[in-house]
């Protein structure tokens, strides 16, 4: 089963193309370019890249939430177009989760943390058997980080944008307890969201391109505006 991956939810982009959990191609960037510029052609480029073209893809797979408003918008729609052409499923994956799952391989805690302006945070708390199987523990929400970390009393490792602009606070807080992610692998890679996917298609858990919906967490800063 071939599916399309897209990631545009948070600060960079991505995309890539997954078959039996096996990646053929991925393409990221994070040069700080607006997504809309970008995406299409990292698309374009992991289809030419795997040797496929738009009809031998049998499902697609698109982060939907929490993150940038205007980048979910972006990814969502591309991949809700793309699918309404080839009458082909979608699953929806939370960019919380796949950023947890490519530290499959941690004993810790893990808690993805993605700046959400406004001195708050989105953010998931997980853990992984030992044959890599994700648990969540707490599921996406948002507030301030430091109610995210209160009550943590076990060593516990921190990912994501919002890990990089809260590490002092987290560290000064935690101390020993804080572990955090190399700065490069803190980026939202499209093979997870593909993984995911799979797993969804697999069990059904799937949207048509007309019921795919953004997973926004809260309001935008226009939508409180307006209030």
């Amino acid at each position: 089963m071939k599916i399309l991956a897209v990631d545009t939810a948070s600060k960079s982009c991505s995309a890539a193309v997954v078959n039996q959990n096996r990646v053929l191609a991925e393409s990221v960037l994070s040069t700080g370019e607006t997504h809309s510029k970008t995406i299409m052609g990292l698309i374009g480029g992991v289809l030419q890249s795997s040797g496929t073209i738009l009809e031998d893809v049998d499902a697609y797979a698109v982060t939907r939430g929490p993150g940038s408003f205007t980048g979910i918008r972006i990814g969502i729609s591309i991949v809700k177009g793309m699918a309404s052409a080839g009458d082909k499923s979608v699953a929806g994956i939370s960019t919380l989760d796949a950023l947890a799952l490519q530290y499959s391989f941690s004993n810790c805690l893990i808690c993805p943390m993605l700046d959400a302006k406004r001195k708050e945070v989105y953010f998931a708390k997980y853990r992984f058997d030992k044959n890599g199987r994700m648990k969540k523990e707490i599921e996406d929400s948002v507030m301030a980080p430091e109610k995210v970390i209160s009550g943590i009393n076990e060593p516990c490792l921190f990912v994501g944008d919002g890990s990089v602009v809260y590490h002092d606070l987290i560290s000064k807080k935690l101390g020993e307890l804080a572990v955090f992610a190399p700065l490069f692998a803190n980026t939202v890679r499209a093979s997870a969201v593909g993984y995911l996917g799979e797993e969804k298609i697999k069990s059904n858990d799937v949207y048509t391109a007309k019921s795919l919906e953004p997973f926004y967490l809260r309001k935008s800063d226009a939508e409180i505006k307006k209030s």
